[in-house]
């Protein structure tokens, strides 16, 4: 999560559950229609975004962080980042297809929107190598990304910059 400069906070969140565990509101075509059902189960992986206006006490406003029609499964773990501009960056790791690799969109309006576009940050070889990004805005304004994971893989780092 991070404090905007307009005082509002801005969370990423991963919300998963394990297969068959439905709970009573859920909508199983809904559920569907996000790549939620393989072989007869439920499969629930999706990144998530919320709203703080009290610094966290409360959030508000919890909704599936924006997908794309080929990118419904995933989209977590991620992390937010505000540049210089005020533009913030979400950055995410999408880990099924061939499209797989740590992402980003970008907002304008303090997260209440998110570009269509997508950056790829790191294509992924396989899935085990290279996610959980961790993300920091350089004072020059380009974004250091590492991106790790465990089982005794490396970290990698990564400085980029956004197109104006």
């Amino acid at each position: 999560m991070i404090l905007l400069k307009s005082g509002k906070m801005l969370a990423g969140i991963r919300r998963q559950r394990s297969p068959q565990r439905l709970l009573p509101h859920d909508d199983i075509e809904q559920l569907k229609a996000m790549d939620g059902w393989r072989d007869g189960k439920i499969y629930f992986k999706h990144g998530f975004l919320a709203d703080s206006y009290d610094k966290g006490y409360t959030w508000n406003n919890v909704r599936l962080a924006p997908n794309t029609s080929d990118m419904k499964h995933g989209l977590c773990p991620s992390d937010l980042v505000q540049l210089p501009d005020g533009r913030i960056v979400w950055i995410y790791t999408h880990r099924y297809g061939k499209d797989s690799g740590v992402m980003a969109r970008v907002s304008s309006d303090d997260g209440e929107s998110w570009s269509k576009e997508r950056y790829r940050v790191r294509h992924l070889r396989d899935q085990g190598h290279g996610t959980y990004a961790s993300n920091a805005v350089l004072a020059d304004g380009t974004i250091l990304s590492v991106c790790g994971k465990n089982h005794g893989n490396r970290a990698i780092a990564i400085r980029w910059r956004l197109p104006e």
